[in-house]
């Protein structure tokens, strides 16, 4: 397995920025997303059927692990998701995908 690929993020401005070219999902090595805080990402169904985003947490409770929260994205939708509090999520956010047809891009 290859590392998880990160998401392509753009810091937004007062005057307006585009968007980053959206990524292919990556059913295999996952994403991440680099995590300030306050950082969002779109993640957009392009295909014909409801597809799944998972998003891990970074925290234990009484030193078990957080069941990752999960997202179905209906046909054709986009969704934004976060922003992510360090202190739950970590630095990094870790995003899976169950399928290619999910297009990601991430916005700070």
């Amino acid at each position: 397995m290859m590392p998880a690929v990160a998401i392509p993020q753009v810091t937004s401005t007062s005057k307006g920025v585009l968007l980053p070219a959206e990524q292919d999902g990556d059913t295999v090595n996952g994403h991440y997303l680099q995590n300030s805080g306050r950082e969002k990402f779109i993640a957009r169904n392009s295909g014909a059927g409801a597809r799944n985003v998972t998003i891990a947490f970074n925290t234990t409770v009484d030193g078990q692990g957080v069941t990752a929260y999960v997202k179905s994205i209906p046909a054709g939708e986009a969704h934004v998701f976060g922003p992510f509090p360090t202190s739950i999520y970590g630095t990094q956010v870790g995003v899976t995908v169950a399928h290619a047809e999910v297009k990601l891009r991430a916005i700070a």
